[in-house]
């Protein structure tokens, strides 16, 4: 089978994430993205600002993204696309690695991507 076209991956991000409608991001502890984080403080972060690469075939954060309560997790294995802020659908999941390894994290850290740091492509884009 042959990749996506240009226009297929385009159509896909266009429907994950639709210009100005809100999603939902948020954290799981595993890598299989079967538990998401429980801490008391943690709460899928709302957001809007992606930006469109040129070929259009990415989209990645215009301002930073944050998870202030994801610390108490320990570890974080993956990032989760919602429609809904506490329940919905989950619309994508990838893998969240820090140099190879999953982020592991302490009762001081977050989980914070810095404007252009988080980029979801079609097709390995």
């Amino acid at each position: 089978m042959a990749g996506l076209e240009p226009s297929g991956g385009t159509t896909m991000l266009a429907a994950l994430l639709p210009a100005g409608e809100v999603r939902y991001l948020g954290l799981f502890v595993d890598a299989e993205a079967t538990t998401e984080v429980t801490d008391a403080n943690y709460v899928r972060v709302a957001y809007t600002g992606w930006t469109q690469s040129v070929d259009g075939l990415s989209r990645s954060n215009s301002s930073a993204l944050e998870w202030a309560g994801a610390a108490a997790a320990g570890t974080v294995g993956a990032l989760g696309v919602f429609d809904d802020a506490v329940a919905g659908n989950l619309l994508f999941v990838a893998e969240v690695k820090l140099f190879d390894n999953l982020v592991e994290l302490d009762a001081t850290d977050f989980i914070r991507f810095e404007p252009g740091g988080l980029v979801v492509s079609i097709g390995g884009g």
